[in-house]
């Protein structure tokens, strides 16, 4: 080709090249109504509104776009939640408010006690093949559940410390731990109630507790009143280590043993020697059995029960007994008492050793 008509066909590609029709950019979202992103500009302060939106090509727009709305009203109330500044200088440290915090956040899309029953359309519209729906609820619905279990739970909790309190007062202090043991968890939920009141705008009049740490103190200072007293149910001399070990074992857990006489609890411990076996000349083997009992006085009412396994050997019968004995005590004591222990539902610090076997 000669080379002027090279260099036209150059400047005529280059030409169309420029000048193709270029694919204009997608439209940008059309916004049908103010409130979009932001429900607080529909101007009813008296809802909670929430916005969802959904395509027009779904099976059902209109649900699942209130579906959606009904999910954005409770992440709206998990920020608030969140945001609340939590004036209770009940929780003993920043991390428990904060798990507290966060349990309460997540109690909100699964708990009965928050519910969005009765929110409506109040609008809708659509747009780019999208449809559009604000929800509302009265704010004041939303709170009545919350408030109405709050207020009932601080009834309940104020009757089972005014219960708790009788029963230390007449005595019957055993009692009086276990009823601030139930109320302390009841408490906590309580806490969490008044929060989720709170950080729906709501005031909580006559909801007025103990605290769940409160309870939780005395339920502690019950049960150290009570007291446990260690005795054999059959006085043997061989029970010597094993009944100096109990008592170790209680100062361990922060419920040290107590007189006889003034205890409401008694540690049973009954050891069953068996019959020794003689190896060889000069060498016998035995297998004792241990059973150990939490047992109240005032009605012999059997609390707790658990058990354990030794074995010994000794140049004789007695020397074989004691051998067992003292393995029980040193290795097998701790974990017994620790399964007894757990029957007063109180978070005792554990008396086993980590090293003791299972």
């Amino acid at each position: 080709m000669p080379l002027r008509l090279l260099a036209l066909a150059s400047v005529v590609a280059l030409w169309s090249c420029a000048t193709a029709p270029v694919e204009p950019p997608p439209a940008a979202p059309t916004f049908c109504r103010p409130w979009i992103g932001r429900p607080g500009a529909f101007g009813r302060p008296a809802l909670l509104l929430g916005v969802g939106s959904a395509p027009l090509s779904s099976p059902d727009p209109p649900a699942a776009a209130e579906q959606g709305a009904l999910a954005d009203m409770a992440a709206q109330v998990r920020v608030r939640v969140r945001a609340t500044e939590v004036s209770d200088q009940r929780s003993e440290t920043r991390e428990g408010r904060e798990r507290q915090t966060q349990r309460l956040a997540e109690q909100v899309d699964s708990s009965s006690d928050v519910t969005f029953e009765g929110a409506v359309p109040v609008d809708g519209c659509t747009a780019n093949g999208w449809y559009f729906v604000l929800m509302g609820v009265s704010r004041a619905s939303v709170t009545r559940r919350p408030l109405e279990r709050l207020q009932q739970l601080a009834a309940d909790l104020r009757s089972l410390d005014g219960r708790a309190a009788v029963a230390a007062a007449g005595g019957d202090h055993l009692s009086a731990a276990h009823l601030y043991q139930q109320a302390a968890p009841e408490a906590e939920r309580a806490e969490r109630l008044a929060q989720l009141v709170r950080a729906l705008g709501a005031e909580a009049p006559g909801a007025v507790f103990p605290p769940a740490t409160q309870d939780r103190s005395r339920a502690r200072e019950a049960l150290q009143m009570a007291g446990i007293a260690v005795a054999p149910s059959l006085a043997a001399p061989e029970d010597g280590p094993l009944l100096a070990s109990a008592e170790a074992c209680l100062a361990r857990t922060g419920l040290p043993a107590a007189a006889p006489g003034k205890a409401e609890i008694s540690l049973l411990l009954h050891l069953d020697p068996g019959q020794p076996a003689r190896l060889y000349a000069g060498l016998f083997m035995t297998q004792v059995q241990l059973a150990a009992t939490l047992q109240r006085h005032s009605d012999g009412a059997i609390l707790s029960a658990s058990g354990a396994v030794a074995k010994g050997v000794g140049a004789t019968p007695r020397a074989a007994v004691q051998d067992a004995v003292r393995r029980l005590a040193a290795e097998r004591l701790g974990r017994t008492l620790d399964r007894l222990l757990a029957a007063l539902d109180e978070p005792l610090r554990r008396c086993g050793a980590a090293a003791d076997p299972p």
